[in-house]
């Protein structure tokens, strides 16, 4: 999702998230974008049909709101198709501090059918130890650790050894940033799993804004693209 300024520019999440987590409005842009998700999935019936998975990351000011669960719970009610094709991404922000909150959105979540993913995996200190606590299904390699492989070995070791941990715990793993052949082909050895897979990412044309929520509508792909490299995520 985006930003449009008054003069038209659009700005990247990166740069207003910050302050709407600061001032306590997180839960109203998550609102929005599984609003939005939905509504473009259930106007696009053969989308949906096709589609495979959709990421859509939460904040941690919603993984332990109540309300939120109940929102997501009438959500999927309203949209028995939805809940499958739809993986939540939870910070590591989401989970230190607030486990049993966490614990309890998870097993929620899952019971809809809906998958987990911890967001960038790695890029914090205690990754590892909360993963043998928390009943996800995806592992996703933060993609700064892919992305700095060709500068040193230390990334290609980190990255190995989230894969490795990734195959010990029997979960689909997924490399980000894989933005060219020469990556992948760097990545191919590191990754143990025999579910590994590499994240090819597309370029998604922008819907344009909403005028009257000031947001443009989040983008998603199709279908994930032909598994490679299988028996190598």
């Amino acid at each position: 999702m985006r930003l449009r300024e008054s003069d038209g520019r659009l700005v990247q999440p990166g740069t207003f998230l910050p302050a709407v987590e600061r001032y306590g409005q997180a839960m109203l842009v998550d609102r929005y974008v599984v609003d939005a998700v939905a509504k473009l999935l259930a106007t696009h019936p053969a989308h949906l049909e096709r589609l495979e998975l959709c990421h859509v990351n939460v904040s941690a000011q919603s993984v332990v709101d109540p309300s939120f669960l109940d929102h997501l719970g009438r959500l999927f009610d309203r949209n028995p198709g939805l809940a499958s094709k739809l993986c939540f991404e939870i910070t590591e922000t989401a989970v230190i501090g607030n486990m049993d909150d966490a614990s309890r959105f998870i097993r929620a979540m899952r019971a809809r059918g809906c998958r987990i993913a911890p967001d960038d995996l790695g890029s914090g200190m205690a990754s590892f130890g909360y993963l043998k606590r928390l009943d996800v299904d995806i592992l996703k390699i933060d993609g700064g650790f892919v992305r700095d492989m060709a500068n040193g070995e230390a990334d290609i070791a980190i990255v190995r050894s989230m894969s490795q941990v990734g195959k010990a715990l029997g979960k689909d793993t997924i490399a980000e940033w894989v933005d060219s052949d020469a990556t992948a082909r760097r990545l191919a050895p590191c990754l143990a799993c025999a579910a590994a897979r590499l994240r090819h990412p597309r370029a998604v044309p922008d819907r344009g804004a909403d005028r009257r929520g000031g947001r443009s509508a989040p983008c998603f792909g199709g279908p994930r693209p032909p598994r490679r490299g299988r028996g190598r995520r």
